[in-house]
Parts: C-alpha cells; structure tokens; sequence
C-alpha cells in the first residue's frame, strides 16, 4: 500500500525530498567543517614549532631583560627569539610606493629551526634566502598582488621575491603583523633607516604560564614591547572565521530544515483530507490505527532516509571545500574519523527528529470514525457559505481573493513558506554585499572614517599647514593607531583585556565628517572622554557613562566612556582616543607614520588630489582608505565570499523546489474546482489567470512580510556571527532579489496553468 503512495505522489515526495537534502548538506557540511577545522587547528599549533607565547620586542636592552627574567622563572622552559628589522620608510613594489605599516623582516641561516611553523607554498626548496632575496609572507603577497620574480626596494636595496611561505603567526587576515624573511646581512644592511625589532617566543608548559609571563613583561618594558599574543589567541583567530562561516550554515540549516518538516506535516494533512473517506473504509473494514498510520509513515520515513543519508554525505566535499578555503593559510585542512561520527550522528537525529514529527501528524487518524468520514460531503452549513470575503465576486482577481478567504490555513502555510524563502535569499546576497564592501566601509567595521581621501605616511606639521592652506579640501581629521596600549587597571578583567587593546587616536572625533556612527551615546569631545568597541563593552561590562582608570607608563588617568562603536580592531578590543593621549607615551612608542582623513570639495575627485599630492614633497600614500585596512576588509571578503555563494544558491534552490511543491499542491487540490468551473462553460484563460492572481496576491504579502523581517532582524544576526553588526542596506539590491523571486514565482506558476487546458470534467468525475 505505502509503496503505491510512493508511486501516485512521487512529486511531492521528490520535491519534499530535495528539501530535506538541502537541509542535511548544510547541516553536514557546517557541522563537519567546524569540528574538523577545530581538531585540526589544535593539531597545527600543537606541535614544536608553535610555543605558548609570542612578544614583538624593540631594542637589545628590553631583549636581554626578557632573557634575563624567563631565565629566573620556573615556568618558562627557554625562549627563543628572531633577530629583525621593522621598517620606518616607505619601500617600492614592482616601482610603486607602499607604506611599511607593521612590516617585520626576519634574518634566517635556516627556517626550519626558526620558533614558528614555516611552510614554503612557492619557490625553491632552499635553507635561507640569499642576499639579494626575500622570502615573503603569503597573505601579505596575496594582498599586494606579489609574484615570484617581483622586486621590492628599500633603502635603496633591490631584493627579489625568491619564496612565498605561509608562517603559523600568520593564520589569516587579521593579523596586519608581517614576518618576511631576508639574510643576516641584508638586515645589517636595513639597520641605518629602520628599526631593530625581535620576535621572542616563550616555551612554557600552558598558555597561561606564557600569558602571566608575558603580561609582567609588559609591566616592566611597556612600550618596548609593542605587541603579544598566546598561541591560543592564535587558535582564536583561526576558530573566528570558522565560527561565523559554520554559524550562518547553521543558521540557514536549521531554517530550512524546520521549513521542511512543516512543508512535509502540511502535506500529509492535505493527503489525509483528501482521502479522509478512504481512512474510514479501512476502518470499517476492520483496519488498526496501526496498520493505517503505517502507510503514511512508512512511506515518508524511507523518503526521508533516502534524501537525508544522501544530503549528508554530500556535505562532506561542501565542508572540504569550505575547510580549504578557511585554513589554506595555516596548513590545509584534512578529513579525520571525526567526519563519519558526524554524519552517522545527523543521519540519526534528523530522522529520529522526522519521525517525531510524522508521528505528531498521524495521530489524527486516531479520531478519525468510518461514521464522520461517510458524512462528507453530504451536509453543508452556513459558515462555509458566508466564507468569502467579496460578494457576487464575478472576475478571476476577485474569485482569488474569496479562494485565498476559503482556505485560510493553506494560504497562510503558502506565504510563511515563501516569506522565508524570499528572507534567506535577501539575507545572503545583503550579507555578501556588506561582506564584499568591508575594505571600502572603514566607519563600519574598523571605527575610523570613512572619507573622500585618506594620506597614510608621516603627517608632519607642514602638511598639515599645507592641508589647510589647499582650496581642494573641505575638512581633514588626523589619527594615529597605537598597536598595545600596555595599560593596566585595578580590576583584572579589565586589566587583562585592555592591555592589549588598539587604540584609536584621532585629533577631533567628528560624526558627520567620519560618518562613524556610534552604537550607542556619542564619540568624544574632551580630552578624558573615550568610545570603546562594542565587543569589549560586552566583554567588560561596561556602557556610556562609566568610567574607566587606566594606568599607561605610569601615568593614570580616569577616563569617561561616552559611547561605544562597531570595530573589528585588534579583534573588537579598541579604544577611541583624542590625541592628548599622545602625550602619555615616549617616542617611538607610536608610528612614526599616521593618517589624514580628508573630506574634499564636490569639484574635485580623488584622482586629481592624488595627481596634486604627486607633485609634493611629503612622500605620503593616497587612497580611499589606507591600504592595509583595505586589504585586510579584502581578504576577509575573499574568505566569507565562497560561504555566501553557496548559500545563495542554497536558498534559491530552496525557495524554487518550495514554490514547485506548493503550486503543485495547490493545482492537485483544485483540479475538481477547475474541471466544475470549465463544465460551466469558464474558459481555460479565465481559470489560469484566477490560480495566477491568488499566487500574486500571496507573493506580494510574502514579499512585504520577508523584506520587513530583514529589516528587523538581520542586523542582529551578521552582529552575532562577526561581532559587528556591519549590515549595509542596499535598497536596489533588495528591490532586484524580490522582483526576481517574483518573476521566478510567475514562471513557474504559468507552467502549472498549461496543463490545465487538458482537464476534463468528465474524467474528473470518473477519478
């Protein structure tokens, strides 16, 4: 029996199928992706070439401080460290100027007994780079479009690009700190214009051990010591961008998983009403609950095995591609045994979960009687007559609208479904929109202004003066990034996250110029006001109005927190600064090279101001924002991009096997109606275009219902998987996503009105 049930509805058991299948890869390859990115990390940095600790160091007499102290602590097992330089001056690649911003080069005789992990990803196999070579970090090779072959040239030295590595520190984007790697006496050679700089790395038993090391390290030398990390927060960063893509895989897993079970609950109702005369038959013959539950269950439960055993292993190439994606930077990603544990544990929970709900469904049958079913159809009342909504409705549209009244659960079970399907399709185009603009949108993700022109170099008082002086500028702002504040405080908490903290230096914080709009309160005016970035707030507690004692360098000062602002600074740990700040540190213990937000006048383009800059003596990079930012924003785009793809075409996937199973539905239900009303004499024209104007009316509302509930809640998601809530409405974008779901739903249900021409009233009557 439950095999010719198969048989006779074989669309709808495809098209629910599909669904389901969907469902299960995303399901699968989200799961798979995050525990096996999660094992294999912990796998990378737990080897020899990964210790607990890292500190970037300035100067001899802090090095051999650090020596001196790890050589009377207990737990500090050896630290190893990396002779380099940091450069200070602009250099040129392939002939065109960069700035340095964070850009370390290491000395080597061999890289493989350096204290982090090396992997040469192009080049020659060779123990160290020559003297007129480099070797070059990949990520920062990938941002600067850097090939083999390719010249960089600083301090007046030509060296070649001969390597391209990947290096464990560096696992992705977010960390701007760049390890290159050069010969012993190219260093010497780089020493005259730049800066010494050593990469210490602490061997402990714990991370924490290294972290409490570190920390009192920082108390000692302070800004000698410009920056520290653990490998845990190496893992962190790694396991954030893995978070966020199995996050929104989930998301949209779940989503459409539960859509599923509704579509199939739904239709298992409709079946049941339709053969409600046939249930009671069977009993009045003597037929069990049992037995009649059964063909229903078993039919729907072998569909439901079938496409979600199938959609879970294809979730696995999904989670390899993602997962290669991801970690191509910290050594690949590799499938373990992991990865069938969780399929075997999908299969089970989402047909346990399946089963649970068919058997909800089902018992219904139970209060079926072979007395009420043989009633049907034999009795009317007046409520079913007094249904529709408009009286002597006489047009197909008007005819729609009484349909829609008629069968009010069918309807609004159609529009919720398409509502959602429409929401996941504008979710993930908007959100690959906001993801592929984070390098041009500084004001949204990073908290610093989003401006016509930004200078990046040394912004010496002369150019400030020249800045005021140009009839092309309107307004110009000047910031500073202090990398580690190196602040303590007398809470723990607070002392722990806020010593390594970014701080956002700006010498007037100005909303309407920035177009930095705060998350809450304001940006500062006073030199003892503050923002801070929203996930430290989170983190720490803390809102507009609190107040925050810092002690840098010895000096204490009691700041007010007047706002908070969205950044994905340092991770979200940044602070928002006026420029008196400055005036804590000693020299050198902020760049030498700052920023120049400037606003220019409407008849004047970026182009022809970076033409006139050219012509001044500053040395200065011009862009739309400086390039680190903007790469960084790419990179982090580039990772997200794949993710947002996939689930675009997942949701559109969804959205049509969603629309084909309901008009399919709908048309099967109403065959009856369409044979009577053609045996009155209504034309096959008349017909269609009243299925078509109740599909339109209800397209429309789900349209309105979806668009609204992005507005409203989408924000809150993209904040909950980045930590940012950097969604950016694109009204265009939004208008052309629902106008296509809109002519998709027209074609397809023009195509289920073309077979309504073949039916017959007669062999209506014969079914």
């Amino acid at each position: 029996m439950w095999q010719r049930k198969l048989k006779r509805n074989k669309l709808q058991f495809l098209l629910a199928g599909f669904v389901l299948m969907i469902a299960a890869v995303i399901i699968s390859g989200s799961l798979i992706f995050s525990i096996e990115s999660t094992s294999y990390i912990n796998k990378f940095y737990s080897g020899k070439t990964n210790p607990e600790g890292y500190a970037y160091i300035k100067g001899e007499k802090s090095l051999q401080s650090i020596k001196d102290k790890a050589s009377k602590n207990d737990k500090i097992k050896e630290v190893k460290v990396m002779d380099g330089v940091q450069l200070l001056e602009n250099y040129k690649l392939n002939g065109e100027e960069k700035a340095p911003f964070y850009t370390f080069l290491y000395e080597t005789l061999n890289y493989k007994d350096l204290p982090i992990g090396i992997k040469i990803r192009e080049g020659e196999e060779k123990p160290a780079p020559k003297d007129d070579e480099i070797w070059v970090e990949r990520i920062f090779a990938k941002n600067n479009h850097i090939s083999l072959g390719d010249t960089i040239e600083l301090s007046n030295k030509k060296l070649k690009v001969a390597v391209i590595i990947n290096t464990s520190i560096v696992p992705n984007s977010l960390n701007n700190i760049t390890p290159c790697l050069i010969s012993a006496k190219t260093r010497q050679d780089l020493m005259e214009k730049n800066e010494a700089m050593h990469l210490v790395a602490v061997e402990s038993d714990t991370d924490t051990e290294a972290s409490s090391f570190l920390d009192d390290a920082l108390k000692d030398f302070g800004t000698d010591i410009i920056y520290v990390y653990t490998r845990s927060d190496l893992v962190g960063s790694v396991e954030s961008i893995a978070l966020i893509f199995a996050g929104c895989g989930l998301m949209a897993a779940v989503m459409i998983f539960i859509v599923s079970l509704v579509i199939i609950k739904f239709i298992i109702k409709s079946t049941m009403t339709r053969e409600l005369q046939c249930i009671g038959i069977w009993k009045a013959l003597g037929k069990s609950n049992g037995f009649i539950k059964g063909i229903y269950s078993k039919a729907y439960l072998l569909m439901g095995l079938v496409f979600i055993t199938s959609g879970s292993f294809l979730g696995i190439p999904v989670a390899y591609i993602m997962g290669n994606r991801e970690l191509d930077n910290a050594g690949g990603f590799h499938l373990s045994m992991l990865t069938p544990a969780v399929i075997l544990t999908i299969i089970l929970l989402l047909n346990l979960i399946m089963y649970w709900q068919i058997r909800r469904v089902l018992k219904r049958i139970d209060h079926i009687t072979p007395v009420e079913t043989l009633r049907i159809g034999l009795t009317s009342n007046e409520k079913k007559v007094k249904k529709s909504l408009i009286k002597n409705a006489h047009s197909p549209f008007s005819m729609a609208i009484n349909d829609i009244a008629k069968k009010p659960g069918h309807s609004i079970m159609l529009i919720l479904l398409l509502s959602l399907s429409i929401y996941l399709g504008v979710f993930f185009v908007e959100m690959q929109y906001s993801c592929q603009n984070i390098g041009t949108m500084p004001n949204v993700w990073f908290g610093i202004p989003n401006v016509d022109v930004t200078l990046t170099g040394e912004i010496s008082v002369s150019l400030k003066e020249e800045l005021s002086r140009m009839d092309e500028v309107q307004e110009y702002q000047v910031g500073h990034f202090i990398t580690r504040l190196g602040a303590s405080a007398k809470e723990e908490k607070v002392n722990e996250l806020v010593n390594g903290s970014i701080g956002i230096v700006m010498d007037h914080w100005d909303e309407k110029t920035s177009k930095i709009t705060p998350k809450s309160g304001r940006l500062p005016k006073a030199d003892n006001e503050v923002v801070i970035g929203s996930i430290l707030a989170g983190e720490l507690g803390y809102k507009a109005g609190d107040e925050l004692t810092l002690t840098m360098n010895g000096k204490t000062n009691t700041y007010l927190i007047v706002g908070t602002i969205n950044s994905l600074m340092s991770g979200g740990n940044c602070i928002g600064f006026t420029e008196k700040i400055l005036e804590t540190y000693p020299d050198k213990a902020v760049n030498d090279y700052g920023f120049a937000y400037v606003t220019l006048k409407q008849s004047t383009t970026m182009e022809d101001f970076k033409a006139l800059m050219k012509q001044k003596p500053y040395g200065v990079m011009v862009g739309k924002v400086c390039n680190e930012i903007k790469t960084t924003g790419e990179s982090i785009s580039e990772m997200i991009y794949p993710l947002c793809i996939i689930l675009i075409i997942v949701s559109m996937l969804f959205c049509i096997l969603n629309i084909i199973n309901l008009l399919a539905m709908d048309h099967f239900e109403n065959r009856r109606i369409y044979g009577i009303l053609k045996s009155l004499g209504f034309t096959n024209r008349y017909i269609c275009f009243r299925s078509i104007s109740k599909i339109f009316i209800l397209s429309i509302a789900a349209i309105v219902i979806a668009v609204t509930s992005f507005v409203l809640t989408a924000p809150t998601f993209i904040e909950l998987a980045s930590g940012v809530d950097g969604l950016v409405l694109n009204v265009k974008l939004i208008a052309g996503i629902t106008v296509a779901m809109l002519v998709e739903i027209g074609i397809v249900t023009v195509m289920f009105c073309l077979p309504m021409r073949k039916i017959s009233p007669k062999d209506l009557m014969e079914e």
